[in-house]
């Protein structure tokens, strides 16, 4: 009787690196396809009633297909990988941590203006504004993770399950930003006046 092995993730694509291909890219791929095709829905859905917001559904699903293409192609630790070797810090960790460090205070500002934006966004367009917050917070884990400093990485890294703390973000991250296009979608209920 043959035994059974078990073969790469289900998700594996053919001419992709089966070896680093595992769930918690599955997640995100899972997660950002989710987003991408909600977004990319919702904002041709715009075209009519509210065309002011298709640019912003539409930019947003191409930033989720972008991410998309970035877990295929497992490019941030190339990445990460090149700016070592052009700082010719090469793998001196040590020498890295105050540049990282100083990076991570200045995404973080970043993406704390870029988000104060969009509570501008969404006081105008609630759909879009959590939409853009959330596709914001997405990328900047990407950034956060081709800076790579390894307090994060521990904590980005750690396994629950079958995926990284970072995958189940992923997760969250897509399907709540599909959750809400495809909620925004929805005429508004009528008000009633008394």
């Amino acid at each position: 009787m043959a035994r059974l092995q078990a073969g790469p993730p289900l998700c594996a694509i053919n001419g992709a690196d089966l070896q680093h291909f595992d769930w918690t890219q599955c997640a995100g791929l899972a997660s950002f396809s989710i987003a991408a095709i909600s977004h990319l829905r919702r904002g041709r859905q715009s075209a009519g009633s509210n065309h002011l917001t298709r640019p912003w559904w539409l930019g947003l699903s191409a930033v989720y297909a972008m991410l998309c293409i970035e877990l295929i192609a497992n490019t941030r630790h190339t990445l990460l990988r090149m700016i070592g070797a052009s700082l010719g810090l090469g793998d001196h960790y040590g020498a890295r941590k105050p540049a990282q460090v100083a990076m991570l205070v200045v995404l973080a500002i970043l993406i704390a203006l870029l988000i104060a934006k969009a509570v501008s966004v969404i006081r105008r367009w609630p759909g879009i504004g959590w939409a853009l917050t959330l596709g914001l917070c997405s990328a900047g884990l990407f950034v956060a993770e081709v800076i790579s400093l390894h307090q994060l990485d521990a904590i980005f890294y750690a396994k629950i399950g079958p995926v990284m703390l970072i995958g189940w973000a992923w997760l969250v991250l897509g399907i709540t930003a599909a959750g809400i296009a495809f909620a925004s979608a929805r005429p508004a209920p009528a008000r009633v006046s008394y």
